[in-house]
């Protein structure tokens, strides 16, 4: 998600898109490099404990 965010910095000179408004991409970007920090957060925050069988 996070790599994601980054190419949405690029998009607009990497990609001709006529149809994406020209908020979108800084929008995503921020949505992207949000959820992709809350997920590193709940991963870090999992207290897992392995168990034998």
């Amino acid at each position: 998600m996070f790599a994601h965010g980054v190419f949405d910095l690029f998009h607009g000179q990497m990609v001709a898109n006529p149809g994406v408004p020209l908020w979108w991409p800084m929008f995503c970007l921020a949505y992207d490099v949000t959820a992709a920090a809350y997920l590193c957060w709940l991963l870090r925050q999992a207290r897992l404990t392995a168990t034998e069988n």
